[in-house]
């Protein structure tokens, strides 16, 4: 055996061992409050043998290691879930925003515009040389041009807002991107000292960020970092971060937006509010624009059509309502000779004074089924359209606010991993500073028999 001198270094090894128990659970309860923060555990194990006369003993305890408690399962179950439930919410708020567009609340919305409209050329029908009925048809027919303007700047309202979400949110993300390849440099650089344990929460808590954005896979490196994928493709790999970029393109007045990685690679996003931001951008509101102008363009080819064929009071035909160049919903215009003089209107279909029927005619396009290959009429066409808009935002709230729930029991699982419990850490700092007092015991004891040694020799 060493003798005295080995159980002293036996004494003073347990005595800086559990010095760092005693740090260690202080940090855990000093983050106790901190939810980036994974708890720590010193990882105590026997120093190394020695031999002696009785065998091989051991030379007391070391710390092996500061473990981090987390679990990665826990970890990708909430990644997973916060990024489905980001892009939920922010489908109940654009699909809000889009219901309130097509909502007839205040008796103003386009099907009460169209009723008005048939309604005024039924009346016109009955009394077609009755020129307040006129000047109401003319006023009926602007009031559905100016609904149609309003719902199309609106929903163009919509796309702009959405693709100012996906730009400041590209620019969060690719910071986000950037700051975690830096820690994982810094984490390859520490090789586990110290501070690593500090990097890697730090490291996962900017993924917790990144995946409210876009859908997020870590895959751990032996040496502590991580590649990060979206979608299938790597925005992270170790200390190389590959940026999102954006390309807008514009058809026929319908814009579309698409991703790229590193500039080159096109990413289709899987979930994450971006992934709702490009859909609402890319596709809801395009096909909302499209279906509105197909309502347009059938409209205005019907009315124009009918209204072409009948006499005005000035015997003439081939007059237009509306604009025929053109159409849209953005675009859709009275022509200039019914804003002139409302005379213009034709409404006789022998073109004899005081014959209605061309006006009956088209009153009666209420009833036509114009649209679907013939299955549905205008209005048949925008009530699907305002209930299909309808069930999307109520289909996404329902889902934001059901899932909400199911996140914060992923989250609460995951800190009773990674959380510190306040009771078992006093449980460890009593048994941590009880073992520290008797490793100074030990030395106390060592110090007293080597003065009764030296006093021997003397």
């Amino acid at each position: 055996m060493g003798g005295l001198s080995s159980i002293f270094s036996l004494g003073k090894k347990a005595l800086l061992s559990n010095q760092v128990g005693i740090h260690v659970t202080g940090e855990n309860i000093a983050n106790a409050q901190n939810p980036d923060y994974s708890r720590q555990r010193v990882n105590l194990v026997s120093d190394s043998f020695v031999h002696s006369n009785q065998g091989f003993i051991g030379s007391g305890v070391k710390v092996n290691s500061v473990d981090r408690i987390r679990d990665r399962f826990y970890d990708s179950q909430v990644w997973e879930g916060k990024s489905q439930l980001a892009e939920w919410k922010s489908g109940g708020k654009y699909g809000n925003l889009i219901q309130s567009i097509f909502a007839d609340l205040d008796n103003s919305g386009l099907s009460t515009q169209l009723n008005a409209f048939w309604n005024a050329w039924e009346d016109l029908g009955n009394h077609p040389g009755d020129y307040g009925i006129r000047n109401d048809v003319r006023l009926k027919a602007q009031g559905v041009v100016n609904q149609l303007h309003g719902m199309n700047s609106r929903l163009r309202s919509v796309s702009d807002n959405a693709l100012s979400e996906i730009q400041g949110s590209l620019v969060k993300i690719n910071d986000l991107i950037d700051q975690i390849a830096d820690t994982n440099k810094k984490i390859a650089n520490t090789a586990f000292s110290e501070n690593s344990n500090t990097l890697l929460d730090r490291r996962d808590a900017l993924i917790d960020k990144l995946s409210e954005y876009i859908d997020v896979v870590a895959i751990v490196h032996e040496n502590g970092t991580v590649s990060v994928l979206s979608s299938y493709n790597t925005v992270v790999d170790q200390s190389n971060a590959y940026s999102l970029t954006l390309d807008v393109t514009e058809n026929n007045g319908y814009r579309k937006a698409s991703l790229l990685v590193d500039g080159t690679m096109p990413v289709e996003m899987k979930s994450g509010q971006l992934k709702n931001l490009m859909d609402i951008f890319s596709t809801g509101v395009p096909d909302l624009l499209q279906k509105l102008d197909t309502i347009t363009e059938s409209f205005v080819n019907k009315v124009n059509q009918i209204h072409g064929s009948n006499y005005s009071l000035y015997g003439e035909n081939g007059i237009s309502l509306f604009t025929d160049s053109g159409i849209s919903s953005g675009s859709i215009q009275i022509s200039q000779q019914v804003q002139n003089d409302v005379a213009n209107i034709a409404v006789s279909k022998s073109g004899q004074t005081g014959d209605g029927a061309g006006a009956l005619a088209i009153s009666n396009l209420r009833y036509a089924k114009l649209l679907s290959n013939g299955d549905e009429t205008l209005d048949d066409y925008y009530r699907s359209m305002v209930a299909k808009v309808g069930d999307y935002a109520q289909n996404m709230q329902d889902k934001s606010e059901n899932y909400s729930a199911v996140v914060n029991m992923m989250e609460n699982q995951r800190d009773s991993i990674k959380g510190v419990s306040l009771e078992e850490e006093m449980v460890d700092m009593i048994k941590f500073q009880n073992s520290f007092n008797a490793a100074s015991k030990i030395i106390t004891t060592v110090d007293e028999l080597m003065q009764t040694v030296i006093g021997m020799v003397r």
